[in-house]
Parts: structure tokens; sequence; C-alpha cells
């Protein structure tokens, strides 16, 4: 079985999420341009870079995972 690599970012919109936000948006353009798909994930104004997030975020991406082949 061959292993393909995929790419997840994901990044809230949430107060104090700018520097993320602005990188975040960097590297989906340097992916696309580099023409290396990737699925980049732009949450809520409400979400940040904290734990509670995060454990909603990985269920959520998880389901996607485990259904990729």
């Amino acid at each position: 079985m061959g292993w393909q690599s995929k790419i997840i970012v994901s990044v809230g919109q949430g107060p104090w999420e700018d520097d993320m936000l602005r990188d975040t948006r960097t590297l989906e353009q340097i992916l696309r341009d580099k023409c290396i798909p990737a699925w980049v994930d732009y949450w809520g104004q409400d979400v940040n870079h904290d734990w509670p997030w995060w454990q909603k975020q990985l269920p959520y991406f998880l389901e996607h995972i485990l259904k990729w082949e």
C-alpha cells in the first residue's frame, strides 16, 4: 500500500489570531503556487488558538482523515 501525504491547516479568526491568520494565508498561497494540494480551513470569528477549540477540531478532522484512502 502506498502512502500519500495529506496536508491540513486550520486557523481561527478570533481575537489575537492576526499573525496566525496572515501566516496561514501566506502558506496557502505558497502551496497553491507550487500546486501542492492542501485543505486550508478557516474557522469563525469566535475561534482562537486554545485548547477548547483544539478539542473540537481534533474529532472533526479525524473523521475526515479516517475516510481518506
